[in-house]
C-alpha cells in the first residue's frame, strides 16, 4: 500500500509539478531577468507580476463566492503599484492648474503623494492578504 502511495505521488509530481513549475519559468522570465539589487522599484515589479496572476486567477478560476471582490481589491493594489513604479508624482504645468503649489510645497506634495500611495497599497494589504486564497 505504500509503495502504490509513493508511486501515485511520484506521478502525480510528473505529471502536474513539473509543467506548472515550467509554465512559471517562461511567465517569471522577463521579470526575474530584469530585476536588479540596487534599486527599490524591482521589488515593486515583482509584486506587481504576483498580484496580476493573482487577480487573473480569482477573476478566471475563481470559485469563492466573493472571488470578484478580492480581484477588484487585488486590482487597486496593481494600480497603486502602477503609480509607485512609475513614480509620476512631478507637478507639471498642466497639473499646477489644477493645484496650485509654490515653491518648497510643491516638493512635500511629491512626496505626500506617493508616501500617501504606498501606505495605502500596505494598509491594503496587511488587512487582505491572507483572505486572498481560493
Amino acid at each position: 500500500m505504500y509503495r502504490f502511495s509513493k508511486f501515485s505521488r511520484i506521478i502525480s509530481y510528473i505529471r502536474y509539478d513539473i509543467p506548472q513549475g515550467i509554465k512559471s519559468l517562461f511567465i517569471w522570465f522577463k521579470v526575474i531577468w530584469n530585476d536588479r539589487s540596487w534599486d527599490w522599484v524591482f521589488i515593486f515589479y515583482i509584486l506587481r507580476k504576483k498580484l496580476e496572476l493573482m487577480e487573473h486567477t480569482f477573476r478566471v478560476h475563481g470559485h469563492a463566492v466573493d472571488s470578484e471582490k478580492t480581484a477588484h481589491e487585488i486590482k487597486i493594489c496593481k494600480l497603486l503599484l502602477d503609480r509607485l513604479i512609475k513614480a509620476d508624482y512631478i507637478m507639471t504645468p498642466e497639473k499646477r492648474k489644477i493645484f496650485p503649489i509654490k515653491g518648497s510645497k510643491m516638493i512635500d506634495y511629491e512626496d505626500m503623494m506617493m508616501n500617501q500611495d504606498l501606505s495605502l497599497l500596505t494598509k491594503i494589504i496587511n488587512r487582505k492578504v491572507f483572505t486572498w486564497w481560493d
